[in-house]
């Protein structure tokens, strides 16, 4: 089957790029291709439109007068916040917290630390996904150093208490980072008003490219010493460092300034898609049952189905594009650590499939999707 036949509904792995953002690439590919540290035109044009994204990017989480840097990734962007400032502060403090429904790229990164000496607390979530920010509280003891909660799962949506957090961790004197990875663009996020002093995210979940990200630091309060991961060049105060990735950047501001110039329509128009997708199965058929909370990452939606694999469906229903859970643990063939944490068994998260929407679907799209996932599971259940 031609791809262009699919239905894509995997639109928290990674999404369309916006012709919008693809254009405004376009130029520094073939026209204003210099290098921005090049002390010529070429380069003078590219150093602009960096300086210029970085502008904006700044003015929309509030950090203008503050840091923010380019880097290759989210996830790059989630270890340097978070090994780069633990190796900075080791002789000081060597206590960690996060929550155990993260993002590998924040998992992975604690069990690095606690393998070269520092201390760790994973924290436990609720049926929904939700830490309670008390438990956090709770869990800061003098030698932390610093607490990473994502804004929005990946797999199940929730969207944490990050003001709460924020205020503990102000109050304790603790620095906090979040991964705004599946947030950003989709939500407000004044970094100074919700108290975070680091933010990691990326683009291509936004309707940008892949390969860049972005590290904001915010240094109202709080010093914020942070070591180098890589070593060659001076790019990025030498926190990222390498040839700055101009397209990219400018791809990156642009996706960003779509989603803020259009978040009111969008958010109505993604939150109907969902509605109209789930009401359409859960009238039609049995057995249906959402994880994690009623009021989630607005484009997303983690259901399980009785009786019913999601390798079934994904393998049988050759016309849809969607997945499991997410893209960066399925490679690994173990059950999602998000749906255990959650106190899912391993017969309910064989069952669970992830539906992701965007702009660039459309009502039809999604009522016909629905019906597809309705006649396979009417068919299976004979």
């Amino acid at each position: 089957m031609n791809k262009n036949n699919l239905i894509y509904l995997d639109n928290n792995s990674t999404t369309r790029v916006d012709p919008r953002v693809f254009d405004a690439m376009a130029p520094y590919f073939h026209e204003l291709y210099g290098n921005p540290s090049s002390p010529h035109r070429y380069g003078l044009e590219a150093s602009i439109a960096v300086e210029a994204s970085r502008l904006m990017i700044k003015k929309l989480f509030g950090i203008e007068d503050r840091e923010l840097y380019f880097t290759s990734s989210a996830t790059e962007s989630i270890n340097i916040a978070i090994m780069g400032t633990a190796f900075a502060n080791f002789s000081i403090k060597k206590h960690l917290i996060t929550q155990a429904t993260e993002h590998p790229a924040v998992l992975e990164v604690f069990k690095s630390l606690e393998s070269l000496g520092f201390r760790t607390t994973v924290l436990d979530v609720d049926g929904q996904g939700f830490v309670d920010p008390q438990a956090i509280k709770n869990a800061i003891e003098p030698d932390t150093l610093l607490v990473s909660i994502m804004a929005a799962n990946n797999e199940i949506g929730t969207l944490q208490d990050l003001v709460s957090i924020g205020k503990i961790c102000e109050e304790m004197e603790v620095l906090f980072h979040s991964d705004l990875t599946q947030a950003a663009g989709r939500y407000a996020f004044n970094v100074s008003e919700i108290k975070l002093d680091m933010i990691s995210g990326g683009a291509h979940k936004i309707h940008g490219p892949k390969g860049i990200g972005y590290l904001g630091l915010n240094k109202t309060t709080k010093k914020i010493r942070i070591n180098p991961l890589m070593y060659g060049g001076g790019q990025e105060n030498g926190l990222s460092p390498g040839t700055l990735n101009v397209p990219l950047i400018v791809g990156l501001s642009k996706a960003l300034e779509i989603c803020e110039e259009n978040r009111t329509g969008e958010t109505e128009f993604l939150n109907g898609l969902r509605q109209l997708f789930f009401t359409t199965l859960t009238e039609n058929i049995e057995g249906v049952h959402l994880n994690g909370p009623g009021i989630r990452l607005l484009n997303n939606l983690s259901l399980r189905f009785d009786n019913i694999s999601s390798n079934d469906l994904i393998n049988g229903i050759k016309t849809l594009a969607f997945s499991a859970g997410s893209a960066c643990a399925t490679g690994e063939g173990k059950p999602s650590h998000v749906l255990k944490a959650i106190g899912l068994n391993d017969s309910q998260i064989k069952s669970t499939a992830r539906f992701g929407f965007s702009r660039f679907n459309s009502g039809h799209e999604i009522l016909t999707a629905a019906n597809e996932i309705v006649n396979f599971i009417k068919l299976k259940r004979k």
